[in-house]
């Protein structure tokens, strides 16, 4: 064979492989399957899903944007990725960004859209309002939309047009989807990093982290405004930020949010209201069984109304693990402190079976705060799951000076050991067990040699156990 039919050969060869390896998507409508076997999809304009079409995306196909122009769901769209193959949507231009997804009021016969295992990073809304919003995803007047697990981040809305630029990641008007199992970091916007929610939307966001997103204006995380009443199960707000107020909620225009099961901790605002601010009369929050750092004083507004019971505000002791950032430590104050009542959850809704790391959510008939379960309450060198609980456990003052008091009440003669620990786990007191009759006892904790900080005591009496945190400030 002479060279230059071989060396001819070879380069058809090279370019069907080429061809096989990626797909170019011109401007268009789109429909069918994209596989994992053509991928990366590039798309080079703006294209569009078709009313009665439906487009599927194959887990493990990466999408990637070499266009500012936004793609168009006027049909049905299932991108159904896996946690091990998840679908990842991006820009060529990491600068410049893509102009996100937006979904529009569809057929009533039109099946419900799902993101499921999709990763959402660069997106970037600009243009005229509401295309300024929403930095990946818009959704205009749409209620069958599910997006489950899910991460965003780098996503921004901060182009201005008529109307302010709101949620980095996500924005909602007239639309009451729902959001689960999700993760939100480092998205930035002028109001909402994370996710707006307007006019009339009634969202029910469950088992979500919320960290690191940042606005100009106001609520860190989220933006509510305008009627709108979304819903907050077992979701985790930390260390977001906002230049005047709402670090982790911001509630405007007749509005109101509702809390369950939450963290709210480490969010920071540039004025007042560090972790939610009420910017209008009229509007809300109830928070029921969730953990807010600084309580009342972690609310600012004018005026502000809020419904709380049976809140905490208490160093929830989080760790980095695994799973994730922000997960508890065993000795957070947050575990076994949700309620599973169904009266808590929103109208026909159940508490959900596994939390933001596919952990079973429920053990032993209790769950915790936060979108992470953990599912032992002891330190790592002791097993006491199967033990009942001791409740008649006192502790003060607190927070501890340099001693504290430690009261239980026996109903009989039972032997009784107390350990105390640090934050890592560590051992910092221990008394030896001793046998105590039936009544009422102390223990004196002499904290004067310890540094200022968080401990956790573990009180054993006989076949029963209490823990608790003791806050430690001279």
């Amino acid at each position: 064979m002479k060279t230059s039919q071989l060396l001819t050969i070879l380069a058809f060869l090279l370019a069907a492989t080429f061809t096989h390896a990626q797909t170019i998507v011109p401007p268009g409508a789109v429909e069918g399957r994209w596989t994992i076997d053509k991928s990366p999809y590039t798309i080079d304009g703006a294209i569009y899903v078709r009313p009665g079409s439906t487009l599927f995306i194959e887990p493990g196909v990466e999408v990637i944007f070499k266009t500012r122009d936004r793609m168009h769901i006027y049909g049905c769209f299932k991108a159904r990725g896996t946690e091990k193959q998840p679908i990842h949507f991006t820009a060529a231009d990491k600068i410049t960004g893509w102009g996100g997804i937006w979904f529009t009021q569809t057929s009533p016969r039109t099946d419900t859209s799902k993101l499921v295992y999709c990763h959402f990073e660069y997106g970037n809304a600009k243009g005229d309002s509401p295309y300024n919003s929403g930095g990946a995803i818009g959704v205009r007047e749409l209620d069958k939309l599910l997006i489950r697990h899910c991460t965003f981040e780098y996503n921004k809305a901060l182009h201005y047009s008529t109307l302010s630029p709101t949620g980095g990641a996500i924005a909602l008007w007239k639309s009451n989807i729902r959001i689960s199992h999700c993760i939100f970091r480092y998205n930035i916007a002028d109001f909402g990093g994370a996710i707006s929610i307007n006019d009339c939307s009634k969202p029910i966001i469950d088992n979500c982290l919320f960290y690191s997103n940042n606005v100009s204006s106001y609520g860190g995380a989220i933006e509510v405004y305008d009627h709108s009443n979304p819903s907050f199960v077992s979701c985790t707000f930390a260390d977001n930020r906002t230049v005047y107020s709402g670090g982790a909620f911001d509630i405007c225009l007749s509005s109101s949010a509702y809390l369950l099961n939450c963290i709210l901790w480490y969010n920071m605002a540039g004025m007042s209201g560090n972790q939610v601010n009420i910017r209008s009369g009229e509007s809300y929050v109830k928070m029921f069984y969730c953990n807010l750092e600084g309580g009342m004083e972690g609310i600012s507004g004018f005026p502000f109304i809020a419904t709380f019971k049976e809140m905490l505000n208490a160093y929830p002791i989080f760790q980095f693990t695994k799973d994730g950032p922000y997960c508890l430590s065993p000795y957070s104050p947050c575990v076994e402190t949700g309620s599973i009542d169904c009266k808590y959850f929103p109208e026909g809704w159940c508490c959900p079976c596994n939390d933001l790391a596919n952990t079973n959510r429920i053990w032993q008939q209790q769950i915790d705060m936060g979108c992470f379960e953990y599912h032992s309450a002891s330190p790592p060198d002791e097993d006491e799951n199967a033990l009942p609980k001791l409740f008649n456990v006192v502790v003060f003052p607190s927070p501890v000076k340099n001693l504290a008091t430690i009261k239980y009440e026996l109903n009989e003669t039972k032997a009784v050991k107390l350990t105390v620990y640090d934050i890592q786990g560590k051992i910092v007191s221990s008394l030896p067990m001793e046998e105590k009759t039936a009544g009422v006892h102390q223990i004196i904790w002499n904290a004067q040699s310890l540094p200022n900080g968080i401990y956790i005591y573990k009180l054993r009496t006989g076949n029963e156990w209490s823990s608790g945190q003791l806050i430690l400030a001279k």
